[in-house]
């Protein structure tokens, strides 16, 4: 939908339906971590967002513009901030 850069490594899944824009960056809190970062049905990542896993992002969830997400996200909300939360 928009053109752009996204690093998005072979450790994410991600749900169906899923939207996510320009300059997003998904990687790990540090090296030699273990896990994956999944990705819920039905969610909007908004521009700029970093992601550092491993963590789990529910269904239907929003991830306002230059969010960085470090904890898992439940279903069915909006999230944004430096460190992001629940608004």
């Amino acid at each position: 939908m928009h053109p752009g850069y996204r690093m998005i490594p072979s450790f994410c899944v991600i749900g169906e339906n899923c939207t996510i824009l320009p300059m997003v960056l998904c990687g790990k809190k540090r090296p030699g971590i273990e896990g994956k970062i999944i990705i819920g049905k039905n969610c909007y990542i908004s521009t700029g967002v970093t992601i550092l896993g491993p963590v789990n992002i529910g269904d239907n969830v929003t991830i306002g513009a230059g969010a960085v997400i470090t904890k898992d996200i439940p279903d069915n909300v909006t999230v944004a901030g430096v460190p992001a939360h629940i608004i």
